[in-house]
Parts: structure tokens; C-alpha cells; sequence
């Protein structure tokens, strides 16, 4: 395939190095991939202070940051400009994680960081949080977006079936299984083995909104620019339970995107 990866990460001159940051233990790398990983991390969280600094607050930058720079939104990013593809066609091997795919993206950056200066770097993340904002991988409530989707196209919704995947009475262990019909995919989806049927359930559901995200992504999110405004509201008590953060345009106002984020739970 086209390597449009290398392009983003502004490593076109440097494959070797490109390939050095998707090479994680599991598919035969060395721990040079954790000290990446590690460097790209804290490269990340700088730049995020940097785009996110027009926070009204110190917590409410720390939420937003906590929302973006988390591994399940970094995963999401990872399946989207298909890392995973990329592992396997130069180490032959799928035995590679959700983690590992996240830190693929903090070591992409620390290898770009060894060859580019630190405004293009900038530059990287930012168009890295623009895919982040697009398409709202900061979500973690999967299933309740999920049947959102479906009611906003009268869509029956979907069943989510319970798969007892065993272990004792006081350690059971569940799976969730739900079937594609009207959006494609034409697939069965099976969660992980999970500890509870709510976790099985969003991570089913989180599988088939990766799923989407690349197969039909318009119907899912209306597109949207960066950040121009955050709005807190904070109860009469003054602390804050639930804060609405909302995304649009910097030039046109043509969207209103919000994200509601429970300080407590963090589902939307």
C-alpha cells in the first residue's frame, strides 16, 4: 500500500527510523520501542497544553486532556490511519495489542521528533487532534453512540448477545456477540472476554464503531475544525459534575458539536 503514514509523521526520509517506532516487543521489537513510546508520550501531552491552552481552568484543561490523551482515544486514532496494517506487512505478525498500537503513535512521534523541529512536530499533533475531533474518538460510551446511530437512521436496534465465556462463580467471565445488518459490514462482531456483561457490551460495540469509523465514517460524524471555545457549566455548589465542552469551527460556525463528559463516570 501507499505509505501515507511515513507522510504524516514527516518521515519519508527516515523509513528505517519510521520502522523502528512500529516494531513493539510483541512482533520482535526491543525496549528501544518503550523509551519511543515513553519520549512520544510526554511530546504529546506538551503539545496538548499548547492546543488546548485557551481553557477557561486548570481542570478543565486536565479533563480535556485526559479525554484526548487516553488510551482508548489513541487506539481508535491507531485503527483509523491503520497502523496495525502497517506492523503486520513489515513484521508478518498480528500479535501485536490495542496498547501497543497506542504507543506506536507516541513512538511515531518521538522518531519524527529526532529528525523535524519542534514546530513541526506541533504541526503533526495538531492534525492528529483534528482527526480526534472529526470523528469523536474521545467518546467512551461505544454503546450508547452506537445505539444513538442506529435510532438516528430508524434502525431496529441491535441485540447485544451474552456469551458465557466461563471461570468460577465469583470470577465469571462474559462475552457479547451482535450482528451487522444494516450498515454494510454484513459481520458478527465478538467482544473480548471481559469481567462484567457492560464492559462486553461496549467493547462489542466499540469493535463495530472502529468498524464504521472506516468503512463509513460520514454517516457517523459531521465534520468539524478545531477547537475555538470550551463551555463549563458548574452547579449552584460551584463544583463541577458535568461539563460541556464544545467543539466548532475557527473560521465558519457551521456545526454545534458538543461532548458531555461526567467527571465521575467520563461517559458522554
Amino acid at each position: 500500500m501507499e505509505n501515507e503514514l511515513i507522510k504524516i509523521f514527516k518521515l519519508e526520509m527516515n523509513e528505517e527510523l519510521f520502522k523502528k517506532a512500529l516494531k513493539p516487543k510483541s512482533v520482535g521489537g526491543n525496549e528501544d520501542f518503550k523509551i519511543m513510546a515513553r519520549d512520544g508520550d510526554i511530546l504529546l501531552n506538551k503539545a496538548l497544553m499548547e492546543i488546548y491552552k485557551k481553557a477557561p481552568n486548570t481542570g478543565v484543561l486536565t479533563q480535556i486532556m485526559g479525554s484526548v490523551h487516553e488510551k482508548n482515544c489513541l487506539v481508535q486514532l491507531g485503527y483509523y490511519l491503520e497502523i496495525g496494517s502497517y506492523i503486520r506487512d513489515y513484521y508478518q505478525s498480528s500479535d501485536f495489542s490495542d496498547n501497543d498500537i497506542k504507543e506506536a503513535i507516541e513512538a511515531l512521534l518521538s522518531a519524527s521528533s529526532k529528525v523535524n523541529d519542534k514546530a513541526t512536530i506541533l504541526t503533526i499533533i495538531k492534525e492528529l487532534v483534528d482527526i480526534i475531533e472529526k470523528n469523536q474518538f474521545y467518546l467512551e460510551n461505544y454503546k450508547g453512540r452506537l445505539l444513538e446511530l442506529y435510532q438516528e437512521n430508524n434502525y431496529p436496534l441491535p441485540e447485544f448477545i451474552l456469551i458465557d465465556a466461563g471461570g468460577p462463580d465469583h470470577l465469571k467471565r462474559f462475552q457479547s456477540k451482535m450482528i451487522d445488518e444494516y450498515f454494510g459490514t454484513n459481520q458478527e462482531y465478538i467482544s473480548d472476554v471481559c469481567t462484567t456483561r457492560k464492559e462486553a457490551e461496549q467493547n462489542v460495540a466499540q469493535k463495530f464503531m472502529y468498524e464504521l469509523n472506516r468503512a463509513v465514517k460520514p454517516i457517523i460524524r459531521k465534520p468539524r475544525d478545531k477547537l475555538s471555545e470550551i463551555i463549563t457549566e458548574k452547579d449552584s455548589k460551584q463544583s463541577i459534575h458535568l461539563q460541556q465542552i464544545t467543539f466548532s469551527k475557527l473560521e465558519r460556525d457551521e456545526y454545534d458539536n458538543k461532548l458531555l463528559v461526567s467527571e465521575n463516570t467520563g461517559e458522554r
